[in-house]
């Protein structure tokens, strides 16, 4: 089972509100969580929904754990979570400020560079350097994907954009997934969940189905080459939205 990075940041998000708020599966607080969200969150709907989402993730993968799965995640997402940290601190630091409505466009790398403290950097580091921990104390077994694979993820990712588009985190992420083997990949996102998934029998044009019928085949024997095993021992992972 892998964790695309917007998952595993749900994931962070809710197990960072159970150990504030004194909640399952990191405190020994008997309330409940969507209720305790909701009343915190009150009125922002969509932060309540990211904190559900988070909680209903938890709650799936400690099921998955007690059932035996092994639940890996991509190097490269801790570079994404890194970046998306560092950029939303700089955010931060120009909301202080009290910036001007026009200003917001013209914020770059420059100017988020410029507004990045060394102490900042330190703090993103070392909570980006807790993810395994974090989830181990909830009771969720996660492991880093071999990093020593990460020349041929740049290598098969490459090649699946041969036949599919996704952007650079996602294809990523689907490359990882395939050389470890995952029978499953965790996202909340649209688009990525279609591609994963893609069935080319839901395509009425003969030939996008044909296409995809042949994409699926080339794939396959991609991973294959790459892992060192027959084509007909492939098998390619699905993203469900159990959770």
């Amino acid at each position: 089972m892998f964790l695309d990075t917007n998952s595993l940041h749900y994931v962070r998000l809710y197990l960072g509100f159970a150990s504030q708020y004194n909640l399952p599966p990191v405190e020994s607080g008997t309330g409940n969580p969507d209720e305790e969200i909701k009343k915190i969150y009150r009125g922002r709907s969509q932060t309540c929904n990211s904190f559900i989402t988070g909680r209903k993730l938890v709650d799936y993968l400690l099921n998955q754990c007690n059932s035996g799965a092994r639940i890996e995640y991509s190097p490269v997402t801790k570079v994404e979570l890194v970046c998306g940290q560092l950029k939303g601190m700089a955010m931060l630091d120009a909301a202080d400020e009290g910036i001007p409505h026009r200003m917001w466009n013209r914020i770059d790398e420059f100017e988020i560079i410029d507004r990045l403290r060394a102490e900042v950097y330190q703090e993103v580091q070392q909570s980006i350097s807790e993810i395994e921990n974090q989830l181990r104390s909830a009771g969720i077994d996660i492991f880093e994907a071999d990093p020593e694979r990460m020349k041929l993820v740049w290598s098969m990712a490459l090649q699946v954009l041969g036949f599919v588009f996704l952007d650079l985190g996602d294809c990523a992420v689907y490359a990882s997934a395939l050389l470890a083997e995952a029978d499953e990949i965790i996202t909340g996102d649209r688009y990525f969940r279609y591609v994963v998934n893609e069935n080319a029998e839901v395509f009425p044009d003969e030939n996008k189905r044909l296409y995809f019928q042949q994409a699926k085949a080339d794939l396959r024997q991609i991973v294959a080459d790459a892992i060192g095993i027959d084509v007909s021992e492939v098998y390619l992972p699905k993203a469900p939205k159990n959770w």
